[in-house]
């Protein structure tokens, strides 16, 4: 009975501490409390949930000005701010895990390859969640946001973390959780896309998609799921790496939106 005991301690300790290379990577679900997920938390009674941290989580979006935004343009990338506030304590650091829903609670998979150390992007029944590679030392940290195409409407980002004292099991720990949105913004500039005249050639293309336009323009490709296949800037698209298939071409200035188009790649 002791050895059985024993082994029984070992596995759960393991099993906690694994945790700590990402919740989704350990049990293959998510646990922001998303709907359609199983309603889990990082902060329930008998996991992470005896300390005296009392944390609070607090998202914070701000564009390529600076400026703090409450809604977004499609296609511009955003930096979020991901904080968690604590009164009192010395935690040693955080895991968290984060995914973006549409008003249909269909999955809005546009963030950012481009990810700080410790962090990864993981896929748990067809949503694209962020999450943490190995605890996280401090209280913040900067992520990379892409606005998806125009006409997705209200994006809902639901948050989870874990603050940990580093004991190697959840006794003395908390979990907090937040749902925070934005909004899509209208183009102040209604009209254009009438003054700009633009071309997109060839469509299909086997390689490489131009655009004739009359004046300098970004650009955003993604797939049919919302994923960020590939951005830039200027009249040249490299299609030659991406797969054959259907995909939604969106241009942008500092104004917002110019042009929507789906494109074919052969």
């Amino acid at each position: 009975m002791r050895i059985l005991y024993t082994a029984l301690t070992i596995c759960l300790a393991l099993f906690l501490m694994s945790n700590r290379s990402g919740r989704g990577n350990v049990t293959g679900n998510g646990a922001t409390l998303a709907p359609g997920e199983t309603g889990q938390t990082c902060g329930q009674q008998g996991c992470h949930s005896s300390g005296n941290f009392a944390p609070q989580l607090e998202l914070t979006f701000t564009n390529s000005e600076g400026e703090v935004v409450s809604e977004y343009m499609p296609g511009q990338s955003y930096n979020l701010n991901y904080k968690i506030n604590f009164p009192s304590g010395n935690p040693a650091g955080f895991g968290f895990m984060m995914v973006a829903l549409d008003g249909a609670d269909e999955p809005v998979n546009t963030w950012s390859s481009d990810l700080p150390d410790k962090t990864r992007l993981i896929d748990l029944n067809g949503r694209t969640y962020v999450e943490q590679t190995d605890r996280i030392a401090g209280s913040e940290i900067d992520l990379t946001w892409v606005a998806p195409e125009a006409g997705t409407g209200e994006v809902s980002f639901y948050a989870a973390s874990a603050l940990v004292n580093g004991n190697g099991s959840p006794s003395g720990d908390n979990g907090a959780n937040l749902t925070i949105s934005l909004t899509e913004a209208t183009s102040s500039n209604v009209n254009l896309e009438e003054e700009t005249t633009i071309s997109i050639y060839p469509n299909p293309t086997t390689d490489f998609l131009s655009i004739d336009a009359d004046k300098a323009l970004d650009f955003v490709v993604y797939n049919l799921a919302g994923q960020v296949v590939t951005t830039g800037q200027g009249n040249k698209v490299d299609m030659t790496t991406i797969q054959a298939g259907q995909y939604i071409l969106t241009l942008f200035d500092k104004d917002g939106i110019v042009l929507t188009q789906q494109i074919t790649k052969q």
